[in-house]
Order: structure tokens, then C-alpha cells, then sequence
């Protein structure tokens, strides 16, 4: 089943009937085709699905990811007819909702993680802080997202691995 959601996201994302990727708020849904195959892993190795706050923090987060890049192309996206979340919602609308959804994720994982879950206020902090910004920074400060990620997962990462009883 995890496979097939990952499929069935993937394609009917851009297809039709769908194409959710022009269709406000379904588009930012859709991305939850990245975590199927994460809690498709799990299940494989541990035969549960995982936890109810895992699904919901997973899923804010692709969701705040998907809408918070889908501002920097705003302009062109409305330029070629495309209605998206960010569309819809504006520059600052998208910021907010993606500061909303991260401190979704940030609650689930500091129930999942304990203390280490905080990282994650990361997230909501820099869309305060990208609230006022200029579209030119704005872009600047969404083109560190793959470092402040990798810093953040790995700091995660680390610490989980370190405090279980795997090394």
C-alpha cells in the first residue's frame, strides 16, 4: 500500500485527471509522496505503521516544504495560468502557513524525540524572519534550505542513532 500511494502521488501530481500540482492546497497534499516510502520502511522492518503523531508530523512538513518552494516561483506560476497554494495565498500567506505547519512538525517530533524534536523551531523561526524580507532574499534565505536540512537531519539523525542502542 505504501508503494502504491508513493505511485499513485507521484503520477496524478502533474497527470490528469488530477493534476493536483494546479490545484491549491491539494498540490502542498500530494507532496506526501515522500514519506510513503520512509513509512513503507518501517513497516517492512518493524510491521507497524507507524505512530499517528508521526504520520501528522511528516506530513506538515513535506507540506510546509512543498508550499514554502512554491514562492520563489509565484510570479511565473501565475504568469503561465497556474493556481497554486502559494498563488492563492500570496508571498507572506505561504510564509505563514509553512511557519504554521512547521511548528506542527516541530510539537510532533519533540513528542516522538524528546528535547531533540526542538530543533525543528528552526523552521518556524525563519519564516518570522523571511516575513520581511525582499523577493531577492527571500530567494537567498530559500536557497540555504538544503544546508539548514542537512544540518538539522543530521544533528536528528546523530542523536537518535546515539541515544539507542544501535552503535
Amino acid at each position: 500500500p505504501f508503494l502504491l500511494l508513493f505511485l499513485f502521488t507521484g503520477i496524478f501530481y502533474s497527470l490528469p485527471p488530477i493534476r493536483a500540482k494546479a490545484i491549491p492546497f491539494l498540490d502542498m497534499l500530494f507532496n506526501t509522496l515522500y514519506i510513503f516510502l520512509g513509512f513503507g520502511a518501517y513497516f517492512a522492518l518493524t510491521g507497524e505503521v507507524g505512530s499517528p503523531v508521526a504520520w501528522v508530523g511528516a506530513t506538515a512538513w513535506v507540506m510546509a516544504m512543498h508550499a514554502y518552494s512554491a514562492v520563489p516561483d509565484i510570479t511565473a506560476d501565475k504568469k503561465a495560468g497556474l493556481s497554486t497554494t502559494a498563488t492563492l495565498l500570496g508571498a507572506n500567506g505561504t510564509i505563514v502557513l509553512c511557519a504554521v505547519l512547521w511548528t506542527v512538525a516541530t510539537g510532533s517530533a519533540t513528542v516522538l524525540l524528546g528535547p531533540a524534536g526542538l530543533l525543528g523551531v528552526i523552521y518556524p523561526a525563519l519564516m518570522l524572519y523571511a516575513l520581511g524580507l525582499t523577493n531577492e532574499k527571500r530567494f537567498a534565505l530559500y536557497k540555504a534550505f538544503p544546508l539548514v536540512n542537512l544540518i538539522v537531519g543530521g544533528v536528528l539523525f546523530w542523536s537518535i542513532l546515539l541515544s539507542s542502542n544501535l552503535l
